[in-house]
């Protein structure tokens, strides 16, 4: 059907929608001939308690709307904590002998039956080494799949894929990044992606349940004043403060971020021999000044919050746009 793809006009717009659990982001690219620009960025709360068995849907329907996606079909995620993933290494096999295994490996682990299971499966390798291929493995609940596709639909878009927030993070920035070993760390409210790629592949995947909200309790418990309050507090110390010792308050959401990263980069050092040498922030908890300079101090590994290679137009990078900006870059061709 290759010929037909040709014949049909060629798409320039793309929008990708990140329905995080505080706020939904929108990111809109056009594709030029000088490659992919940023047009619009806009972000709105997300209903409380967003993907939870219950929220208010109308309410997140209403928010979809209000983004006013520059196109109809949009791309948007699956939450990380929704979705059960795994690396493994599996011999050389067909497509067929590999849907087999991995349909016995998610049995194996997973307590739900597969038939209420959506489960997918990829290479992240292009052949196999001395210890076979790596194969990542995905399955997430089909009633969570169905709902996203209906709310979606409800808004009046067209959800053409569901793509995972690791993935739309790689997309982001794998085209800087062919060599070496990195670790991509987008920290949202309340969730945490840990990517590890080595020279441009994937090779581990890790989601926390615990992200920028752990900033804000340390300092409401710190300070005894209200989460709302300690929020306004984080948000005034993201703008100002660099030095991580003027940011004592926040020194118990640091730390346990600082030591669920660390225990990634130490599996990934003795189960894989992978030394991460550099880590890049993302997220709305990028934006906290203080991190940076704190986690380098604890892991001994450079921390940035670096710019994709991404045209702007008028804007500015914001990181805790990266996983809509990924998600808009999927059916990019340049």
């Amino acid at each position: 059907m290759r010929w037909l793809a040709r014949l049909l006009p060629r798409r320039t717009h793309f929008v990708g929608i990140d329905v995080g659990t505080a706020e939904t982001k929108m990111a809109e690219i056009r594709v030029t001939n000088g490659g992919p620009e940023v047009l619009a960025l806009r972000r709105l709360p997300s209903p409380p308690g967003v993907w939870g068995d219950v929220f208010d849907e109308e309410k997140l329907i209403g928010v979809l709307r209000e983004l006013e996606p520059g196109t109809r079909e949009v791309i948007s995620c699956l939450p990380g904590d929704k979705v059960v993933s795994r690396i493994l290494r599996l011999p050389p096999m067909s497509d067929r002998e590999r849907e087999q295994a991995v349909r016995l490996e998610v049995e194996r682990f997973l307590p739900t039956p597969v038939d209420e299971l959506i489960i997918r499966s990829v290479w992240l390798e292009d052949k196999a080494g001395g210890e076979g291929r790596r194969c990542l493995i995905l399955a997430v609940p089909a009633a969570l799949v169905y709902r996203y596709h209906a709310l979606f639909s409800r808004a009046g878009l067209v959800l053409g894929v569901l793509d995972l927030p690791a993935f739309a993070l790689h997309r982001l920035f794998q085209p800087q990044l062919q060599e070496g070993s990195v670790a991509l760390v987008d920290i949202g409210a309340r969730i945490t992606q840990i990517v590890i790629m080595q020279n441009g592949q994937i090779v581990f995947l890790r989601t926390l349940s615990a992200g920028g909200d752990l900033f804000t309790r340390s300092a409401s418990e710190h300070y005894g004043v209200t989460f709302e309050e300690a929020e306004r507090m984080k948000l005034e110390a993201a703008a100002t403060v660099e030095d991580p010792s003027a940011a004592e308050a926040f020194r118990g959401g640091l730390l346990e971020i600082g030591r669920e990263l660390k225990r990634s980069l130490e599996f990934c050092s003795t189960q894989e021999g992978i030394e991460v040498r550099k880590i890049i922030l993302s997220g709305g908890g990028a934006k906290f000044r203080p991190l940076p300079t704190f986690l380098e101090g604890m892991l001994g590994v450079p921390v940035t919050v670096d710019t994709p290679a991404l045209t702007f137009s008028s804007l500015s990078y914001d990181p805790a746009y990266a996983v809509a900006l990924g998600l808009a870059l999927r059916e990019v061709v340049v």
